[in-house]
């Protein structure tokens, strides 16, 4: 059993199909022709599936609820869209909270519907309250429908019934109306951040001249990554990336300039 969970988990983990399990005891038996258990290891499709419904991702979602359940409070996100697969609609629910000192997003559950009015998708969301506690919800993630206007106003009653406390109302899609205050902030320091991050990292895209001269000239292997111009609160590994690249930058720049690597054509 050890065996094959910890085979189901790397099917899980390197996105592996499940069909891909098929005859999969047949291999480690001629791999491993000295071993007890790959002789009784037994993991094909089916079992890979049962093993990941019914026994891993129980287990994991409970880890999950305990980590948020010891938080001080936590967001909610849901976004709903065809299953054309299934020809229902499905309620992805997402849970956002503090985990030491990062903020985690993490996948919660999915449910499915076929009418998906408010009442429909309020009583989901009675189901994940119930489980991770009404007084700790800060938020509620939606976008612009009315129908989840109406599921908003519906757990607002829900919170204020069981706590008395009202939940924060960022505007119809709280994720594009906090990016877009951090980028005006940025906007009206006029330190021109979103620039210099953009140009930075033109100067070596698809440019393997560039990339070589730059490695042996800073002994860096260390690149720019590409700015998300709508989701300025992602950009943090950006920025990261940027300041600790930036002497070697300057020291390319440096070296171009004076003649001893070619000067890069995308500055």
């Amino acid at each position: 059993m050890r065996a094959e969970t910890c085979w189901t988990l790397q099917v899980l983990t390197s996105h592996y199909s499940f069909k891909s399990c098929e005859g999969i005891n047949s291999i480690f038996k001629f791999m491993f022709p000295d071993s007890d258990i790959a002789k009784r290891f037994a993991c094909g499709e089916r079992k890979a599936a049962y093993l990941s419904t019914f026994g891993i991702a129980p287990h994991f979602l409970s880890l999950l609820k305990g980590k948020v359940c010891d938080q001080s409070e936590y967001v909610l996100l849901f976004d709903e869209s065809l299953n054309s697969e299934m020809q229902s609609k499905q309620l992805d629910v997402l849970v956002r909270y503090w985990n030491a000192d990062k903020e985690e997003l993490r996948y919660f559950t999915s449910y499915f519907l076929g009418h998906a009015d408010a009442q429909a998708v309020h009583d989901k969301f009675e189901s994940v309250c119930g489980d991770l506690g009404y007084e700790k919800l800060a938020q509620l993630s939606i976008d612009g429908p009315n129908v989840n206007w109406k599921v908003f106003r519906l757990i607002q009653e829900d919170v204020q019934k069981q706590t008395e406390k009202k939940l924060l109302n960022v505007g119809s899609c709280g994720l594009h109306v906090i990016h877009n205050s951090f980028r005006d902030g940025c906007s009206a320091v006029e330190w021109a951040v979103e620039t210099f991050l953009t140009s930075v990292r033109w100067l070596f895209k698809d440019s393997p001249a560039c990339h070589e001269d730059y490695t042996s000239v800073t002994g860096s292997n260390s690149y720019p990554l590409d700015i998300c111009r709508h989701r300025w609160l992602e950009n943090v590994p950006v920025v990261e990336r940027a300041l600790e690249i930036i002497p070697f930058v300057v020291q390319y720049i440096t070296a171009a300039k004076s003649g001893k690597v070619t000067e890069p054509k995308n500055k």
